[in-house]
């Protein structure tokens, strides 16, 4: 029975261990990529938290090389190529409107991803045009907002 204790109380552990480190992609905006490297599936909202919790460097920055050997799926090759086109976009409204990027991301970005809903966003089958028409349309009326 002791032994059997151990066991258990070292699978709990490294479970804690795998949850504070998805947890911690998740934040930093890399789950996504996580996910992908380990070969496992991407949900969608994966994808949006990274949009809303990357560092724009990191979302700007040229795939690494082996990037390409594990995107594998045409889709998640457009999630990322949806990404991108968003950083710019935030990138560019940053410029306009005399806020941060991080500003946007927590005004813009984090309003889409916490609105976000499988049945909305119809999980995979909508793609991230979806989404990226979202981001647009929240970022639109950002824009139009009176500033104080």
């Amino acid at each position: 029975m002791f032994r059997s204790r151990k066991r258990k109380d070292r699978w709990i552990e490294a479970q804690a261990r795998r949850l504070v480190c998805e947890s911690e992609a998740f934040l930093a905006g890399r789950y996504a990529h996580d996910l992908q490297r380990q070969g496992m599936p991407v949900p969608t909202w994966a994808w949006i938290s990274e949009l809303a919790h990357a560092p724009v460097e990191q979302m700007l920055a040229p795939a690494p090389v082996e990037r390409g050997m594990w995107m594998r799926d045409h889709t998640a090759a457009q999630w990322q190529n949806a990404v991108v086109l968003l950083a710019h976009e935030l990138v560019t409204a940053a410029r306009h409107t005399g806020c941060s990027v991080e500003e946007l991301q927590q005004a813009i970005v984090v309003e889409v991803e916490l609105e976000y809903s499988p049945l909305r966003f119809g999980a995979w089958a909508a793609g991230p045009g979806l989404f990226v028409c979202e981001v647009r349309r929240t970022l639109g009326q950002f824009r139009a907002r009176p500033r104080s």
